[in-house]
């Protein structure tokens, strides 16, 4: 009996064995038949074969390295990933899936992770010219584009028919206006495979960086012809191609075009479904046509990426423009995010946002917490109403004695202020404002220009130029939105742009000359990080022609965005000397609209300007946070001075070489 068991158990082992040689045999005789379907260049075959070398045996490694490295070509990163996994399960360190694997991850705008994975392979291989690629791929998303071209050119020593490599270099050059270097990368990268889907990717590419840059309206019309149809021809050799879409999908939206666009940020959800990307690009183009599939759009792209301050900025730009969208839960929501972020601010002594938290916050939700920094805020800066206006207003979350007693003693301080005193910053009977009309410095801000091949989040230019306008202040505050939307529809107009506008000297040609509420102009580059953005920022003078200051901000965490902009601002603010009107003449006394927060200080020398002429000058007496009284230098007549003169704080030195 033990003989005949044994026995049985000897024949089902070499049954077994035999099975496994035999599928082992079979699984190589696919592969090899996907081998040479893809010497032939037929794709679909190839695929075809190395995914059922997988089915048949599952642990293959070449098959799964194939598969990985033809889904990669194709586009289809949700496979590809898959496939190296696959490989790095069985063997961790295996340097082709390393590189693949980075490369996916770059593709989906995971850096961060990419570069970790990319680290690995080149330790192992740092000579191998598709880790050069991948790390000359990463540097040119990050914004580093001498250095991206460095990797690129030693991958091609390396292998001067390294295809990708070609391909990065052609529209690499495009963005450096070298357009006649990028035709010959493409027509090197055509004869050694013209059927390749990332052929007709970068020619893609190419039209729609040149598009970026490109004024005439006639040729824009053309290189969009261009970009569309190169894109859909590497879809209709990959259906699945997720850059091809993706960028398909950012030239409709920069040129207006969007009517099947929606349908495809579908399609690629329903391919990667946990890709904040793509949920945020449904969420912005459903907008206000279909508010509960865009509000659905933003919740999703926050779960999957809750640190991402732009998507976070304009998800509640959307809450604040759709009140009755979101539910009173989805605004609560809103409020306690922008509460936590206040007393993370009051901790680390960044009043400015602070200040700006609690004003959010209360645009959401109210709250004793966040109302009474407004309160304490308006009564720095001497807006007694405002002060007045806050209290009421807790009174009615905080009726205690200790509210009321504050309000008492408000009514009873008010007249004690310059500014109250004077009745300048007061109500008049009639409900209109008696007071000053403050002039504060008015910048303009245009959209920024993302320094990565294709942002992560499409609209990222215009969401940071958003902010930095939320962010600035009395000192400095955003140029008219009016004008600034009229300015923008005449430039979109005259140059056939349908997207953003970025600055440029041809830009300033729409500027009146006559026009002189704009003191200075803010542009610049950026590049989106992980969990954050690197932003650097040009200050112009307000004809766009000098240069005042130009500076970086990086910033990383869910108020990056915010952080950026008040540091920004704060900086802008400072280039720009303090000044103001004259706003009433009694006697001797001249009173400005400006005081504190303007940078006034007592025995501050001002010159007044009329008309563009200098009048005379006048010495800070008396400050209040908005206001100031000063009087007239030796020798000038305080009635030559007329309610609407400009004044403008001027240096000591200049006080003395005048006289």
């Amino acid at each position: 009996m033990f003989r005949q068991g044994l026995n049985r158990s000897l024949i089902c082992l070499t049954l077994f064995l035999a099975m496994g040689q035999l599928q082992a045999e079979s699984a190589s005789k696919v592969y090899q038949d996907g081998v040479s379907a893809l010497a032939r260049g037929d794709r679909e075959n190839a695929r075809f074969y190395f995914r059922r070398a997988l089915e048949i045996n599952p642990s293959y490694r070449e098959a799964a390295l194939a598969d990985g490295d033809l889904s990669l070509q194709l586009g289809d990163l949700a496979r590809a990933r898959q496939s190296y996994e696959r490989v790095l399960t069985q063997e961790a360190e295996n340097t082709r899936a390393l590189i693949g694997n980075a490369r996916v991850l770059t593709l989906s705008g995971n850096l961060a992770a990419a570069d970790v994975v990319l680290k690995k392979a080149e330790a192992r291989d740092p000579s191998n010219e598709n880790a050069l690629h991948a790390r000359g791929d990463l540097h040119w998303r990050l914004g580093r584009k001498d250095l991206a071209a460095g990797y690129f050119d030693r991958a091609l020593k390396k292998n001067p028919l390294h295809l990708p490599s070609l391909l990065s270099l052609a529209v690499l050059e495009t963005d450096r206006s070298r357009t006649q270097k990028a035709a010959s990368y493409i027509a090197r990268a055509r004869r050694i495979d013209p059927e390749n889907p990332e052929v007709h990717l970068a020619e893609g590419d190419i039209a729609f960086r040149r598009l970026l840059t490109e004024k005439d309206p006639v040729e824009r019309r053309r290189l969009v012809e261009i970009g569309k149809r190169s894109y859909r021809t590497a879809l209709d050799i990959s259906e699945d191609n997720v850059p091809a879409q993706k960028n398909l999908i950012l030239l409709e939206m920069y040129s207006g075009q969007t009517g099947d666009t929606l349908g495809r940020v579908r399609s690629l959800i329903e391919q990667e479904p946990q890709n904040a990307q793509w949920q945020y690009l449904s969420a912005v183009l459903s907008g206000g046509k279909q508010p509960a599939e865009a509000l659905h759009g933003f919740q999703q792209a926050l779960r999957l990426a809750p640190e991402d301050s732009l998507i976070r900025y304009r998800y509640e730009q959307f809450l604040a423009s759709n009140e009755g969208t979101g539910g009173l839960e989805a605004r609560r929501s809103v409020g306690r995010f922008h509460l936590n972020l206040m007393s993370f601010a009051t901790r680390a002594g960044r009043t400015d946002l602070r200040d700006f938290h609690a004003r959010r916050a209360l645009e959401f939700m109210p709250g004793k917490e966040s109302l009474n920094i407004e309160i304490d805020r308006a009564m720095r800066e001497g807006n007694y109403e405002g002060y007045l206006d806050g209290l009421l207003r807790l009174r009615e979350l905080d009726d205690s004695p200790s509210v009321q007693f504050r309000i008492d003693e408000a009514l009873r301080q008010k007249n004690r202020d310059l500014a109250m005193r004077e009745n300048l910053l007061t109500i008049s009977n009639n409900g209109s404002r008696a007071n000053v009309i403050r002039t504060p410095h008015r910048i303009l801000v245009f959209d920024f220009r993302s320094e990565s091949p294709f942002p992560r989040i499409p609209d990222a230019g215009e969401i940071l130029s958003m902010a930095l306008r939320d962010h600035l202040t009395v000192k400095a505050v955003p140029a008219p939105e009016a004008f600034r939307r009229k300015l923008f529809d005449t430039i979109r107009r005259v140059e056939g742009i349908q997207g953003p506008v970025q600055y440029s000297p041809e830009a300033m040609r729409f500027l009146n000359d006559k026009d002189d509420t704009i003191s200075a102009i803010v542009a610049g580059n950026f590049t989106l990080r992980e969990k954050g953005a690197r932003v650097k920022f040009e200050v112009y003078d307000r004809r766009g022609g000098k240069i005042l200051d130009r500076f970086e901000t990086a910033e990383d965490g869910e108020d990056a965005l915010h952080r950026i902009s008040a540091r920004a601002a704060s900086r802008i603010a400072a280039l720009l000397p303090a000044s103001g009107q004259v706003a009433r003449v009694s006697g001797s006394s001249i009173y400005l609209n400006a005081g504190k927060s303007d940078g006034f200080s007592k025995g501050d020398w001002l010159e007044v300007e009329r008309a563009g002429h200098a009048v005379g000058k006048l010495r800070v007496e008396e400050t209040s946070y908005y206001v100031a009284r000063a009087a007239a230098e030796k020798g000038l007549s305080p009635s030559a001075i007329f309610p609407g003169d400009r004044v403008r704080k001027i240096a000591v030195t200049e006080v003395k070489n005048n006289r």
